[in-house]
């Protein structure tokens, strides 16, 4: 069985329990949303002025208010990175049952797929209004 200790946070943890990369305090919203975002930010090559959608990923035991304070570091830190933000979405697409958290999914908005993007979609795990 997967443990972690109260006051701990784990990175790159896997859906199903799998062990993360990385193990360490829980810091504070800030510190966290740059560890987990800035490497994403590296490996697709998103940087200042590039326009991307966000979407946030919460599991199941991460309460509405921890969605939001960790939602609006990640605005700050992307806005002070100059990188605009097209589109935000939040919604526990795969839910983890017992587990609180978030993953977050960037996506790079080019200009030949902003109409795509806008319309609405409707799958079983994914529902989105169109924009």
């Amino acid at each position: 069985a997967y443990d972690l200790p109260d006051g701990f946070v784990e990175y790159g943890m896997g859906f199903n329990g799998e062990m993360g990369k990385e193990r360490t305090e829980l810091p504070h919203a800030e510190e966290m949303i740059e560890k987990l975002a800035e490497p994403l930010l590296r490996d697709l090559q998103i940087e200042e002025g590039s326009e991307i959608a966000v979407f946030v990923n919460p599991f199941q035991a991460t309460t509405v208010l921890e969605e939001c304070v960790l939602l609006h570091s990640l605005q700050e830190f992307l806005q002070s990175k100059k990188i605009k933000v097209f589109d935000t979405f939040v919604q526990s697409l795969f839910p983890t049952q017992g587990a609180g958290g978030l993953s977050i999914t960037f996506l790079k908005i080019q200009e030949q797929y902003r109409d795509f993007y806008r319309q609405e979609a409707y799958s079983p795990l994914f529902y989105k209004r169109k924009i």
